[in-house]
């Protein structure tokens, strides 16, 4: 790497099957297997699942709007996005 050239990777970037042409479905699902869902993804999707079963209020409770319930879902998501922002943020610092 010099100072005029600027950053050069020893390999090329390599588009994703997925952009190809002729279209390559087995090569586009295994990369959406395990180069786009695992592990990563996976862990929001259960993330996701989790704060949906054990965080957020019963439909009986939501049918009437409510300051109590719309309040708990506010304070779950923005301590969600509190974890997940300032858990990036720590760990690419």
């Amino acid at each position: 790497m010099t100072a005029q050239a600027g950053y050069q990777p020893l390999e090329p970037i390599r588009m994703p099957p997925l952009y190809s042409w002729p279209p390559r479905p087995v090569a586009t699902l295994r990369w959406i297997a395990t180069g786009l869902l695992y592990p990563w993804g996976l862990l929001f999707i259960g993330l996701a699942v989790l704060s949906w079963n054990l965080l957020t209020p019963s439909m009986g409770q939501m049918r009437s709007l409510s300051p109590g319930w719309m309040a708990l879902i506010w304070l779950r998501n923005a301590t969600l996005l509190g974890l997940v922002a300032g858990g990036l943020h720590w760990w690419l610092y």
